[in-house]
């Protein structure tokens, strides 16, 4: 009797845990707009992501730096009903957050606040989505603390570097402008009636994508997204974001006689993280440049003692255009010796990738996979991205078994099929020394990059 009355409990037990995993609805409100409910038993706070397609970086007569101000103003500059400055004394009383983030194909708006507090956090957040009052007192010290900021991180050598990489690869398309922010475009500022516009044409009322995470039932999200999105304008038909994107091979220097060491930047083509394969991409690139075992740290500053580190990381200019780099700061007089040493030993990687470290590299990713569904936001965010990328929004319930399902010959394929060879990368060194790397091509200034290369004829 005992016995069963322990099996009747375990079953019972198991049942209940059961009831505690998340489950993913995917539903449409009254009006139309199509969301995914990531519904996560006994949680107390929700989280709430929503991506609008933007094409204003592709846009000629756009002013680049709109986007990026407006998105700080439109919480922080007030809304009819609510002055400035109370959205967020409300939200401090609630343990409630609100963000606007943008990039060069979305801008996003992320909500985070107790369940208790919903109705209230949905009315402040859809007023200043609706009928933002952009207060220019707001505007002025949003702009001013905007252009330091970035003028401040324009000076480092390796912000120089990748603003190179962007005129190499971009040359001065739109595009570019929006990404590097040139100085001129920061001096000019930014107009209330331009902020106006990319407001009006980038915030609408029918989302690319919608995520939301907590215990809502189907209805109570259904409501929550309609408020939210209530009263704003049907989105316009979008630009082209097609690109000229020039990956062709190169070596430059930029000659800056005030950097106190050179920076070495290599990148290359990726493919787009849509096209899959992303946890053989972590897991080679941890193994490429990420901590004191990888490659590029044993190469550079173990063997060269060149560099205090080296590292490696996937970026994108857009949706489309995914890039491979490797960088670090370099002792100028070992300027040479390292992109001879790095090439050295990428191309060993290549060779025999990660033969013999699957587990070990394996390990910290299974470790944060397991905590996703343990967490509203992560779980929130991971579902968001999976759905933004082009992948079916119930995959954020199995990355464990995908990742488990890796396997070396998988990473090795993927090194061998999507890695870039040394030589199709372009090399970019930031240095007080002109003659740093022989037969490159020396520049002062970045507008110079046009006549190292040769005429563009790529498009992505």
């Amino acid at each position: 009797m005992k016995r069963i009355l322990y099996i009747l409990f375990s079953l019972s037990f198991l049942a209940a845990c059961s009831n505690n995993e998340p489950t993913i609805i995917e539903g449409e409100t009254a009006q139309g707009v199509r969301f995914y409910l990531v519904k996560k038993p006994e949680e107390k706070r929700v989280a709430i992501k929503i991506a609008w397609l933007s094409d204003w970086a592709y846009g000629e007569d756009n002013n680049p730096i709109a986007p990026y101000i407006g998105a700080q103003l439109l919480l922080a500059g007030g809304a009819v009903g609510f002055p400035a400055g109370v959205a967020g004394e409300k939200f401090a009383d609630w343990d409630s957050q609100g963000f606007i983030n943008t990039n060069s194909d979305y801008a996003f708006g992320e909500l985070y606040f107790e369940k208790a507090y919903l109705s209230e956090t949905i009315e402040i957040a859809q007023a200043h989505l609706h009928k933002p009052l952009f207060e220019e007192k707001w505007r002025a010290r949003i702009e001013d603390e905007f252009a330091k900021k970035i003028t401040e991180v324009k000076k480092q050598p390796i912000a120089k570097g990748f603003n190179v990489a962007r005129a190499i690869v971009m040359g001065d398309q739109p595009l570019r402008r929006y990404l590097s922010l040139d100085q001129q475009d920061l001096l000019n500022g930014v107009e209330r009636s331009d902020i106006v516009r990319w407001h009006e044409k980038t915030i609408v009322s029918d989302p690319h994508s919608v995520v939301i995470t907590g215990d809502l039932s189907e209805s109570e999200a259904e409501q929550a997204v309609d408020q939210l999105l209530a009263g704003l304008p049907k989105r316009q038909k979008s630009l082209s974001k097609i690109i000229e994107a020039n990956y062709e091979a190169t070596t430059i220097v930029l000659h800056e006689e005030s950097a106190a060491q050179s920076q070495l930047i290599f990148i290359a083509a990726m493919p787009p993280v849509h096209e899959g394969h992303a946890f053989a991409d972590i897991m080679l690139q941890r193994a490429l440049g990420y901590g004191e075992t990888s490659v590029l740290h044993k190469t550079v500053r173990e063997q060269l003692r060149a560099s205090y580190f080296f590292e490696a990381g996937f970026a994108q200019y857009n949706t489309n255009n995914r890039f491979l780099f490797m960088t670090g700061a370099v002792d100028d007089a070992k300027l040479e010796k390292s992109v001879a040493a790095i090439k050295a030993a990428y191309g060993e990687f290549k060779r025999v990738g990660t033969a013999g470290q699957l587990t070990e590299l394996k390990e910290p990713l299974i470790d944060s996979m397991k905590k996703i569904k343990e967490d509203y936001y992560h779980l929130n965010t991971t579902t968001f991205e999976n759905v933004l990328t082009g992948f079916k929004a119930s995959r954020v319930l199995n990355l464990l078994d995908e990742l488990n399902d890796v396997t070396q010959a998988d990473v090795q394929k993927r090194l061998e099929d999507a890695f870039p060879q040394f030589d199709d990368f372009i090399v970019i060194a930031v240095s007080k020394n002109p003659e740093a790397l022989p037969g490159a091509c020396v520049i002062a200034h970045v507008n110079e990059v046009e006549r190292c290369l040769a005429p563009r004829d790529k498009a992505i």
